[in-house]
């Protein structure tokens, strides 16, 4: 994967460039649109407007190669009423991985420029890593972000999410993620022993459509309640099922 991701220095380097071409581009054509006249107006037409209580209707002035433009840096991700922050607007690392985080948790949890969208999160608890940073990439349009600095990111994240959004990592094979506190394995391993207490045994695929994510991801927290003494597994044949653990407290023979 690092081998893979060499190139993504390089093109950065040239998403910066096209981002500050369409930071001109759009300033330019701002200027343009807010200059041109009118050709259907005129003074007479405008002392007269006041008398009449009919809407006048204004046609678009902008020129069809203008209209093109906008149409392209869009496509691109190069909306600049939300420009994706880059290194070289701010010259101070620290405040970069803020401003960052700050853009991030808006991905995360749609309120990008302060309205409110669909987020990356949705009304999900815990989501993998590389399933964030893919969606963060696609929203930034050209101005990409590495894994590294991502990473760099994550530990200022939650200072500007609400819940706060901590980062884990499952020990048995290593997946990150980004979760709310409902999330943390004190939070899921109580909630898992009062689902088995109420509703008796049960499979990953049941307890995935209890707490609505994915199978991987509960057996990844059903694996970790297990090493923690919270349950413990039934195999029957090709089927696993979870039981409360009624043994905890338990000394057996030959044990000290």
């Amino acid at each position: 994967m690092h081998d893979a991701l060499k190139d993504l220095d390089a093109l950065m380097i040239k998403a910066r460039e096209m981002v500050r071409l369409a930071n001109e581009l759009n300033e330019r054509l701002t200027a343009s649109s807010s200059t041109t006249a009118n050709p259907y107006s005129s003074p007479s037409a405008s002392a007269s407007s006041s008398f009449s209580s009919a809407p006048a209707l204004v046609p678009s002035t902008e020129p069809e190669e203008a209209t093109f433009i906008r149409s392209s840096l869009a496509q691109l991700g190069l909306q600049m009423e939300n420009t994706p922050v880059t290194l070289d607007m701010i010259r101070d690392e620290k405040r970069w991985h803020e401003e960052l985080a700050r853009e991030l948790a808006g991905v995360l949890q749609g309120t990008v420029a302060g309205r409110a969208r669909g987020g990356i999160l949705g009304a999900r608890g815990i989501v993998a890593l590389d399933e964030v940073w893919g969606g963060w990439n696609r929203a930034r349009g050209v101005a990409l972000i590495t894994p590294e600095q991502f990473l760099q990111v994550l530990p200022h994240l939650p200072a500007h999410t609400e819940p706060p959004l901590l980062t884990r990592a499952f020990a048995r094979t290593g997946l990150r993620v980004l979760h709310t506190p409902a999330y943390t394995p004190a939070a899921f391993a109580a909630r898992l022993h009062g689902l088995l207490l109420a509703a008796g045994p049960r499979t990953a695929l049941e307890v995935a459509w209890d707490e609505d994510v994915p199978v991987g991801l509960v057996t990844e927290m059903v694996g970790e309640a297990e090493a923690q003494g919270t349950v413990v597994r039934d195999v029957a044949g090709s089927e696993v099922r979870w039981w409360t653990d009624v043994f905890t407290g338990y000394v057996w023979d030959g044990q000290e």
